[in-house]
């Protein structure tokens, strides 16, 4: 039981760097695409009216 605790502890913080990695490498991926396609992200025209 000890083992398989120490196992489980193991796994979920080698989960949770690899969930961590891959936010970081999808925020460095979007700020790459943000600075080679400024246009592409740019906000919309601010809206005029309400559109109820």
């Amino acid at each position: 039981m000890i083992k398989f605790a120490i196992t489980a502890a193991i796994v979920l913080v080698c989960l949770f760097f690899i969930v961590l990695l891959a936010a970081l490498m999808l925020w460095v991926i979007m700020k790459m695409l943000r600075s080679m396609f400024p246009d592409k992200f740019a906000p919309a025209a601010k809206r005029t009216e309400d559109e109820v």
